[in-house]
């Protein structure tokens, strides 16, 4: 989020100043109507120095209170209040922190009960809780949906806060285990693209094998149908070929019969081809009759 046109006036005047000047401006700046993001300011030089030059210790705690409006709660501040000897705050300074702490329960969570903001934000009366609610929202630093009679919000939106160095870390480690899942997703999907190249070449290859055997075996079809032509063919031709008379060996000619069936010889044809069965019959019978 940009910084407000105050906050850019802060920042300006933090810039040029040190020590208790600078303590001036924190003040200034946590009491500053519509001033919610304290990131710019806190990352000068001259602020963070109150905390690590041995010159300014005693303005070590306004460092660690800016600190805590920038990226902490109201439970943060109670807890730390006594170790770090945070000062005490007014009562302006105290209701714009609890609206912090308001946005920090909605970035992390979409429905927050009454029971839940009461007990978080040290508030006894339901109604001091929905005006800190209808602020928060009014100063745009949630967008959310109060149900009275649930006892409920829900929230839809909300604004960013500035980031802890324990909430970069965090963030860290974070999208350090999304890199390390991302790769693991692609690596897996990288075997499953090798092992379909090579299922498909697999594939291809069988195909080209089938199809040279389908081939091969169309060859050997036609092959062994024209070898069967040409012998049926031969066989026909010598059978034409055999003598013109068939039956001459028999004795039987072929002007004895006609075109469409074989013709039984006469029996002037059996004489003439000198079978003599008649005259040796008969020369039997009459002698011996």
């Amino acid at each position: 989020f940009r910084m407000t046109d105050l906050l850019e006036t802060f920042v300006a005047t933090a810039s040029t100043t040190r020590g208790a000047g600078v303590v001036h401006i924190i003040k200034q700046v946590l009491q500053a109507q519509g001033v919610f993001v304290f990131g710019e300011l806190l990352e000068l030089q001259n602020v963070s120095e109150l905390s690590t030059n041995p010159e300014y210790a005693t303005h070590k705690k306004w460092y660690e209170l800016l600190r805590i409006f920038a990226c902490g709660t109201y439970h943060d501040y109670k807890e730390n209040k006594d170790s770090l000897e945070l000062p005490d705050l007014g009562t302006v300074e105290l209701y714009k922190l609890k609206e912090l702490t308001v946005l920090s329960m909605a970035a992390q969570h979409r429905v927050l009960s009454y029971d839940q903001l009461l007990q978080s934000l040290d508030i006894v009366d339901v109604r001091q809780l929905e005006d800190l609610l209808i602020d928060a929202i009014t100063h745009g630093l949630i967008n959310a949906k109060l149900d009275q009679q649930s006892r409920m919000v829900e929230v839809l939106d909300t604004m960013g806060r500035d980031l802890s160095p324990d909430d970069i870390d965090k963030m860290m480690t974070i999208l350090n285990k999304w890199v390390d899942d991302s790769q693991k997703v692609l690596d897996t999907l990288k075997e499953v693209e090798e092992i379909a190249i090579k299922n498909f070449e697999e594939k291809a290859a069988a195909k080209v094998k089938l199809n040279e055997r389908v081939e091969t075996l169309k060859g050997v079809i036609k092959k062994d149908l024209a070898e069967n032509d040409a012998a049926g063919k031969a066989i026909l031709g010598g059978t034409h070929m055999i003598g013109a008379d068939p039956l001459g060996d028999l004795g039987f000619g072929m002007d004895e019969y006609d075109d469409d069936f074989i013709k039984r010889p006469t029996s002037a044809g059996r004489k003439k081809r000198g079978f003599g069965m008649e005259r040796g019959l008969g020369g039997r019978t009459g002698s011996g009759l």
